[in-house]
């Protein structure tokens, strides 16, 4: 890199984003590979992203604050939202139960302030039985040819997804989801839109396409947040470049409500690290 006349953030990061660092509501996680900022404070000038993994994703992500985002379940036979946003944002071990045992189509939404697609999840209690599978949708419209006359669900395959976990809530641990749409698709709902569902934000669902069979999944903790940029399949110890001035640079003040910025990584390894220049 070259010189930079701002501050400089070095950290590695063993986990995918955030790891499971439960921390309470409205209060801002301690992670490592994160630099916390006050809201619209923060201007990147360049930095690196790199990958001791093998031929893995990664990017780049700023954290929304708890006051930017609700959460809840999603029942299927009533198409109704049950705002649980003070268990999803608790950090206690299995506070948030998105009741999807053994009833499929049944899952959780989170929704946003503003568009996001990236979801950090700290399972404390997994699916049981056989293994149950989860589709992903926003409220917006289709990703290809004209909009639609009216907003919708837009169903995403998990395996479609820039980041996701095959078995997703399988096993206890962090989950990462990074979906694969663009921001522009989402559309900002209306009261009526999605019963139980306050107008004014910005919609993602998961649900189980096929259920899990004896235990429902818990979780201590969710994260929303929003990717700022991204790579595929970079190979073992390729760097990221993010140049002085363009890309991410110019965003990051616009994102109104985030708390901090930092990497993810499809696979994890404890020589993952992140490099910034900021003012």
């Amino acid at each position: 890199m070259s010189a930079s006349t701002g501050k400089v953030f070095f950290s590695t990061n063993p986990n995918k984003w955030l790891g499971r660092p439960a921390s309470a509501q409205n209060v801002v996680p301690t992670s490592p590979c994160h630099l916390a900022f006050s809201p619209g404070q923060l201007r990147l000038l360049g930095g690196q992203i790199n990958v001791a993994a093998a031929a893995s994703g990664a990017g780049l992500a700023i954290a929304l604050a708890d006051s930017e985002w609700i959460a809840g379940s999603w029942t299927t036979a009533t198409s109704t939202y049950a705002d649980l946003t003070a268990d999803a944002q608790s950090g206690t071990d299995d506070a948030f139960d998105p009741a999807v045992t053994t009833t499929t189509n049944n899952g959780f939404i989170v929704a946003a302030k503003r568009p996001f697609n990236v979801l950090g999840i700290d399972v404390t209690t997994a699916d049981g039985g056989s293994s149950a599978i989860y589709d992903t949708a926003y409220w917006g419209y289709p990703t290809t040819g004209s909009q639609a006359s009216a907003a919708g669900w837009q169903q995403i395959t998990q395996a479609n997804n820039f980041i996701h976990t095959t078995a997703t809530f399988d096993t206890t641990g962090e989950k990462l989801i990074v979906a694969n749409f663009p921001p522009a698709v989402m559309v900002e709902t209306v009261a009526g839109d999605v019963t139980g569902l306050p107008g004014g934000y910005y919609a993602f669902r998961m649900r189980a396409t096929t259920a899990a069979t004896t235990t429902a999944c818990q979780f201590a903790r969710i994260y929303a947040g929003v990717e700022i940029l991204r790579q595929s399949q970079l190979a073992q110890h390729a760097t990221l470049n993010l140049a002085g001035g363009t890309g991410s640079s110019v965003r990051i003040p616009a994102i109104t409500g985030g708390v901090m910025v930092g990497a993810f990584f499809a696979t994890t390894n404890v020589g993952n690290n992140l490099y910034l220049e900021y003012e």
